[in-house]
C-alpha cells in the first residue's frame, strides 16, 4: 500500500479531537482540507496538477451530483492509488462511471 493523504487528515485544530473521517466532510470541509493538501512538499508537481484537475473535476460532479456520491467515488479513486492500481494523472472515468451509476 502506498500512503496518500486523506483531506480529513489536514482538518483544523478544531477538530483535532474528533474521530473525522472522509465520508464525515461536507463540502464546506472538503475543498479547504483538499486544498491544504496540495502546497506540500511531499508531493510531487505532476501529482499536485493531477490533485487540482481532480478537484476541479469532482466540483463539477457534485454541481450535478448528490455530494455523498462525489465524496465516494474520490474516496474509491484513493483506495486505488494507495493500493498501487492506478496514479494521479490517470483516467478514472471507469471508476466515476460506476461510481456516479449508483
Amino acid at each position: 500500500m502506498r500512503p496518500h493523504l486523506w483531506p480529513q487528515s489536514e482538518l483544523s485544530l478544531s477538530y483535532v479531537s474528533k474521530d473525522v473521517h472522509c465520508e464525515d466532510l461536507s463540502t464546506e470541509e472538503f475543498i479547504p482540507e483538499y486544498s491544504s493538501i496540495l502546497p506540500l512538499t511531499t508531493i510531487s508537481h505532476k501529482e499536485c496538477q493531477a490533485r487540482v484537475e481532480h478537484l476541479t473535476h469532482l466540483m463539477y460532479l457534485a454541481s450535478v451530483y448528490e455530494w455523498n456520491v462525489v465524496r465516494a467515488f474520490y474516496a474509491t479513486v484513493l483506495m486505488e492509488i494507495q493500493r498501487g492500481r492506478l496514479n494521479w494523472g490517470d483516467s478514472f472515468t471507469s471508476l466515476e462511471i460506476r461510481a456516479m451509476a449508483g
